[in-house]
């Protein structure tokens, strides 16, 4: 029997070590204790261990031998261990959630937005946004958003702008990135579990919420973001002459509760103040 946990090098000098097979939990120690010392002779540094769901029960042991937790997957955990005297530089675990979300606009100036079942807001109308999958890119994840959440096919277009929140998610920070999209169906069809209601809004604008990143002018309506969520307020009559956009960076007071009228009239005082015009 071989007296060393099976591993392969990875690129910075260190081991992964991938179990697959059941093992004693005495077993597995003492072959990880003699691994180890193996590894520390051999002047390897960052160690890995990759355990099956259906091997937790070696979880632990793991610890006690000085390993951490690093991150976990619906069918795995990743433990992790530095072995030489010095601080670790092993990479901690993923930082940021991407999220996307999708200003469709059409022809005539108009733009979709749903209403969700779930959250804070549900009386609030906001684009469509969604956090992507592993592995999605920008431009398709938003075209599947959109989809997913009100039936209508689009086009990507591009990036108009990108923002970033901390501590979103289990104290994990998000970056949010606004996709101009061309509608190419017209048919909406609401998400049924997450969206209340899906409809074409026109005279908007746009502003990051609590730190105002951008500001988009569109007539006389009025929209905020705040986290993952960019949340449109606005006025459906009108016939907005042309979509012109500005970036001005002003810092705003965050916003609390459940009144964005409220907040709305407070931040137009704040424009007034600071000599941000309403309309360019």
């Amino acid at each position: 029997m071989e007296m060393q946990l099976p591993a392969k090098e990875d690129l910075y000098g260190g081991v992964v070590v991938e179990m697959k097979e059941n093992m004693d939990p005495d077993v597995f120690h003492a072959l990880l204790k003699t691994s180890k010392l193996q590894w520390k002779l051999q002047g390897k540094k960052g160690v890995w261990i990759k355990l099956p769901i259906n091997l937790v029960n070696l979880v632990e042991t793991a610890i006690k031998e000085g390993f951490w937790y690093h991150h976990a997957e619906p069918k795995f955990l990743m433990l992790a261990d530095w072995l030489p005297e010095t601080t670790s530089t092993l990479p901690g675990n993923a930082t940021h959630i991407a999220r996307v979300g999708a200003i469709v606009l059409n022809d005539k100036q108009e733009i979709l937005v749903v209403q969700e079942k779930l959250g804070g807001k549900t009386e609030v109308w906001k684009i469509s946004t969604g956090i992507l999958k592993q592995g999605e890119d920008i431009h398709v994840g938003v075209v599947r958003e959109v989809k997913e959440e009100t039936g209508i096919d689009t086009e990507f277009v591009e990036v108009r702008a990108f923002s970033q929140e901390h501590d979103v998610f289990f104290g994990k920070s998000e970056v949010l990135f606004l996709c101009m999209m061309r509608p190419l169906s017209f048919d909406i069809q609401i998400q049924e579990t997450e969206i209340k209601a899906a409809k074409v809004l026109t005279n908007v604008i746009a502003h990051r919420q609590g730190h105002l990143q951008f500001r988009f002018y569109y007539g006389g309506g009025f929209a905020m973001a705040s986290g993952g969520s960019t949340a449109i307020i606005g006025s459906q009559s009108g016939s907005p002459q042309g979509f012109p956009w500005a970036a001005k960076k002003i810092k705003l007071p965050e916003f609390h509760g459940f009144d964005p009228q409220g907040w709305i009239k407070k931040a137009e005082l704040y424009f007034d103040i600071h000599g941000a015009p309403l309309h360019l």
